[in-house]
């Protein structure tokens, strides 16, 4: 709790200072003024919570400074000291809602009590504001935490009779004859990018958004369901060009959320009349997203009851690692792509099936590298490929994953570790570019001829780190230089060394260093 005493009299002052027990009653700071002009500048730069003023002072009386701060800062506790003579001046303090005053001699004990009743007053009132802001801040989630819990309950096998009336209480009009549909959403972080604030993509944050977008008012509840965001709507008309319209706008603005740093998958249920129904549409909506593992993310997949299996050829695997152990590259890279052609053109499988097949035929790759002693934890920065390999999530990725891999194999038995740059020059395009928030390794593999798995390798073969490490160790570097310049502000320092994001700039900054950028600042410059 802060103070200002204001008084034109320094044995008052002191006074007060020495003889007032300051820190039993609640105030931890207080600050003075001989002066009404001085009191006003001061009250105007550090906004205390309680003015204790003199009444008769030269220039500008307590009265005037009192009318001055309850302007910017109504509430502001006013007590006011007075003396025998100022009884018409308190007429004035009635209308400025002032908590009381103290007349002069001033009593301690008189003065404690005074500004004991004035601390709790401004206690309070910050309890008041507390309450109020969590009673709207408990509003504000209220709805969308209701159409959540709806959203996963119009999907249950046995819905609950209080559906409807949970509809009602969020404004929804269950007597309109609706078309309702389902859609169901997958989002996936685009690869290279660490800047990006994963909280934005959290469910939580997107559905609450969603409900309040004017663009997607007619949907009317929604939940995560492992992981995917499923979005329950309702249309006057159920004809495609409506649902197509709603589909595309849940696409561009959940890209628009994600700062275009998400890819974006989305299934179309089947239209139905009657909310009870929805179950049928959520099904079709799952089973049509699904197939985002087959066709890739950033499109529309409606349902489709057509269904064109996949069957793995396992005479392929023993057929690669005949072409590995020969040495052959162009048949190897033929191999792999003869077997992911088929999947290609599939819409219907057993994915986890899918994903065990191509992790043999990656394995049978890894079987042999143990057997020409090449080093198979260096090929990527964290070491764990068949992690990598089961979280891939469609087939383009699997495919690109299996033929960098296989490239790379054979890029290391040839030893072929200078195809474009070197290290030397790689390391001086770093520093000469890490200020621009789009540098990754894609981009410096781009520089310098190499494909990305093979520049992982060499890079940290050679360097000792992986490449993104190298990256963050030269920005903090740098960053640590712009400290020392207490002009520039955290934000202008996170954008200069690419970070267009301040807060993942703090928290990367924090983990690197131990500390903030602002304490780091305070302990070295």
């Amino acid at each position: 709790m802060r103070l200002l005493l204001v008084d034109d009299e320094l044995s008052t002052r002191e006074g007060l200072l020495k003889f007032v027990e300051w820190g039993k009653i609640g105030i931890a700071t207080v600050n003075i003024a001989g002066n009404g002009e001085e009191a006003l500048e001061l009250a105007r730069s550090l906004s205390p919570d309680i003015l204790m003023t003199d009444i008769r002072m030269p220039n500008m009386d307590g009265i005037e400074l009192a009318s001055e701060i309850v302007k910017s800062l109504p509430s502001c506790k006013i007590v006011f000291i007075s003396g025998f003579a100022d009884k018409e001046y308190l007429k004035s303090a009635i209308r400025l809602n002032a908590l009381g005053y103290v007349e002069k001699p001033l009593n301690i004990e008189e003065v404690t009590d005074t500004l004991a009743r004035a601390v709790q007053a401004c206690l309070n009132d910050k309890e008041k504001k507390e309450y109020e802001r969590k009673a709207r801040e408990s509003m504000d989630k209220g709805i969308p935490l209701l159409k959540q819990k709806i959203g996963s309950e119009l999907v249950a096998e046995a819905n609950g009779a209080n559906v409807l009336s949970e509809l009602e209480a969020t404004g929804f009009d269950t007597s309109f004859p609706w078309r309702y549909i389902t859609f169901a959403v997958r989002l996936k972080l685009k690869p290279d990018l660490e800047t990006m604030d994963t909280d934005k993509l959290s469910p939580e944050r997107l559905l609450s958004a969603i409900f309040s977008a004017d663009k997607l008012s007619p949907v009317f509840s929604g939940y995560s369901n492992g992981g995917i965001l499923i979005l329950h709507a309702a249309l006057k008309s159920g004809g495609a060009s409506a649902i197509a319209e709603l589909a595309e706008n849940i696409r561009e603005y959940l890209e628009t959320e994600g700062d275009h740093q998400a890819l974006v998958s989305i299934g179309v249920g089947k239209p139905v009349t009657a909310i009870r129904e929805i179950q049928m549409s959520f099904k079709h909506a799952m089973d049509a997203v699904r197939r985002t593992f087959f066709s890739g993310y950033g499109f529309i997949l409606k349902y489709t009851a057509e269904s064109v299996p996949y069957k793995a050829d396992y005479v392929l695997i023993e057929e690669f690692s005949d072409r590995l152990n020969k040495g052959d590259r162009a048949e190897a890279v033929n191999v792999v792509k003869r077997a992911v052609y088929p999947m290609q053109q599939a819409n219907s499988a057993d994915i986890e099936k899918i994903r065990v097949f191509f992790l043999k035929l990656f394995m049978t790759l890894e079987t042999e590298m143990d057997k020409r002693g090449l080093q198979k934890n260096t090929v990527i920065d964290d070491g764990n490929d068949e992690k990598a390999f089961m979280d891939l999530d469609t087939v383009a990725e699997i495919s690109d994953f299996l033929l960098e891999r296989t490239n790379l194999f054979f890029d290391i038995i040839e030893q072929k570790q200078q195809v474009g740059s070197s290290l030397y020059d790689i390391q001086e395009y770093i520093k000469k570019n890490y200020g621009d928030s789009n540098l990754s390794v894609k981009s410096i593999a781009e520089y310098a001829n190499y494909s990305h798995y093979h520049l992982c390798y060499m890079f940290k073969k050679q360097a000792g780190t992986t490449i993104n490490n190298y990256i963050t160790q030269i920005r903090m570097e740098k960053a640590k230089e712009l400290l020392k310049n207490k002009t520039v502000k955290l934000y202008e320092i996170s954008k200069k060394v690419g970070y267009s994001n301040p807060n993942y700039f703090v928290k990367l900054f924090k983990k690197v260093e131990g500390c903030t950028p602002t304490e780091f600042k305070e302990k070295y410059y």
